[in-house]
């Protein structure tokens, strides 16, 4: 499916639905008409269903609409029956086509039984999963008919990629709709003690039991990240959220590789890629992100873990100069700004020393996708065939960055802003648990903040939603006294000059994380030493070496 949620456009000459014209697009009218008319009668119908069964899944395009008012009204608190939902089809052409209001009056007479109606819906999805699979294969057939077949011509090869992204999300769709599976006991209790004794050995080394962050003093506060865990970080702009998750997912990647001394998880895997949605990626290691075909490199082949690290926000090469400095800072004890990375005020020392970071980075397992407005469905089915395809080599999808909440998009255009973040949010924490993954969720806070005389953050300063308190596991705080202390210089002539020089050398170089709320554990706050320009968060809270005078950083502005 694109990302609106809608199945992929169709070739010239097709049928309804994408088929070929000569074949007859599987439906069932009187099935719709049943589901819809049990769920008027008894809108609890559809908490069992909306993960599940989307709009588009009916094959009568105004079973789709009256499908998706019914989903607005409910998840706004409303009751869904044929009165309220008049006023939505009020001028509707293709309502009116089928006997207008009155026809939401015949669906509630002609509802099935209320213990069916999720096997109707099932039924559904399958056959439109049927008519989704006619219109891939007579897409692919076109597609291929009309490869010139050169040297020159990537037809075929991208007929080939289509195919597999339309048969990767249809099966998605399919999946989604089987249900859960059913456990014996056995097998349940064999999978519980295999995950303790995970957890017991991951706990000896420092990690709490979870994956580390590569920060003993956050993973003692929070016991690492966990998988199915949708940890949110959340702070002002300028505190630190981008730089605190890149550092995180570099941590991650880099114990994954073993030629790499840096401490951290034990993970392995591919190079580094950047892929956008629609687009081929290129990488080494687990194979191509686009194409799963290998490369010429024979780097990062190693079995273990890979990070994906969504940038809605940030380019992935502002992310990559943001990792250079980062690596720069690990390895050489030297901080480049990544401010001068990008400018390229750079000496010949700093290129060499890009260069030799930039050989290291590319062995790690930790992928780009930067599209502004992404959706969560679309975020849902990319990481999911990332985690195919890691597979396949050996490999595992061991966490998932999102840079941020807010720049998120989401399928249905009519939501507020409100709806919509606490939707994605409620989606994430479902894609946590669907994959089994770690999910660490950067987050906006509010400007109130600001306002306050103590500035640290708490639960209720979270922005937009409070769903995002509801459905995270651990929400996780940003505050740098540094940043605030800055913005308040006084005058060196006046009395007060001299107790700002006191605290800020008390907070220079230091972050405090609060964990405001962990799900089954205890709160608390971390300090870590914070070097802003490049990137780098470490366990000891000391100061910054100062930038190379050549590299003629910028103010403080790093902290994003």
């Amino acid at each position: 499916m694109n990302e609106t949620g809608a199945w992929p456009d169709t070739w010239p000459d097709t049928g309804p639905h994408g088929t070929a014209p000569s074949l007859r697009p599987p439906h069932n009218l009187e099935l719709e008409q049943a589901f819809l008319g049990a769920a008027l009668t008894n809108n609890a119908c559809l908490d069992t269903v909306r993960a599940f069964l989307l709009p588009n899944h009916f094959f009568e395009p105004v079973h789709g609409d009256i499908y998706s008012a019914m989903l607005d009204m409910t998840g706004c608190g409303r009751t869904a029956d044929p009165v309220k939902l008049k006023p939505y089809f009020d001028g509707d052409d293709r309502l009116s086509g089928v006997g207008g209001a009155r026809y939401l009056v015949r669906l509630a007479g002609s509802a099935a039984s209320l213990i069916n109606h999720g096997d109707y819906a099932r039924e559904i999805v399958h056959l439109a999963c049927r008519r989704q699979a006619l219109a891939i294969a007579h897409a692919f057939s076109r597609r291929v008919a009309t490869d010139r077949g050169t040297h020159t011509d990537t037809g075929f090869e991208d007929a080939l990629a289509g195919l597999e992204t339309g048969l990767h999300a249809l099966s998605d769709v399919y999946t989604a709709s089987t249900g859960p599976a059913v456990q014996d006991t056995p097998s349940l209790l064999a999978a519980t003690l295999a995950r303790i004794e995970a957890a017991r050995n991951r706990s000896l080394d420092g990690s709490g039991g979870g994956l580390s962050t590569g920060l003993a003093g956050l993973d003692a506060c929070i016991g690492g990240l966990r998988r199915t865990h949708l940890t949110v970080v959340a702070g002002r702009p300028g505190m630190g959220k981008s730089a605190l998750g890149l550092n995180i997912a570099l941590n991650v990647a880099r114990a994954g590789h073993p030629g790499n001394d840096s401490p951290g998880p034990t993970a392995s895997g591919d190079a580094q890629g950047s892929v956008r949605p629609g687009e081929r990626g290129t990488s080494a290691g687990c194979g191509d992100p686009a194409t799963d075909r290998d490369t010429a490199t024979d780097r990062g082949t190693g079995r273990g873990a890979g990070v994906l690290v969504f940038t809605p926000e940030m380019s992935a090469g502002e992310c990559m100069e943001r990792a250079l400095a980062n690596d720069i800072s690990i390895h050489d004890g030297h901080t480049l700004p990544y401010e001068a990375i990008a400018t390229g005020r750079l000496t010949a020392a700093d290129t060499a020393r890009i260069q030799t970071a930039g050989t290291r980075l590319a062995d790690l397992a930790i992928r780009f996708v930067e599209t502004a407005g992404i959706s969560v469905v679309r975020i849902r089915h990319l990481a999911g065939q990332q985690k195919k395809r890691l597979a396949l080599k050996g490999c595992t999808l061991s966490l998932i960055v999102i840079d941020y909440l807010g720049k998120l998009g989401h399928e249905d255009h009519r939501l507020t802003r409100y709806e919509r973040i606490s939707r994605n949010v409620a989606s994430l924490k479902d894609m946590a648990k669907d994959l089994d993954v770690p999910v660490l969720l950067l987050a906006q806070l509010s400007r109130q903040v600001e306002t306050r005389e103590d500035r640290r953050p708490v639960l209720s300063d979270l922005r937009d939603s409070g769903e995002i308190e509801q459905e995270a596991d651990e929400v996780i705080f940003l505050y740098r006294e540094e940043y605030y202390l800055e913005r308040g210089k006084p005058h060196p002539a006046t009395p007060d000059y001299g107790d700002w020089l006191t605290a800020m050398d008390r907070a220079a170089g230091k972050i405090d994380l609060i964990v405001a709320k962990r799900r089954g554990g205890r709160t608390g706050t971390a300090t870590l030493g914070a070097n802003m320009a490049a990137c780098h968060f470490t366990d000891t809270a000391a100061v910054p070496p100062a930038p190379a005078p050549t590299s003629n950083p910028a103010p403080d502005t790093f902290g994003m």
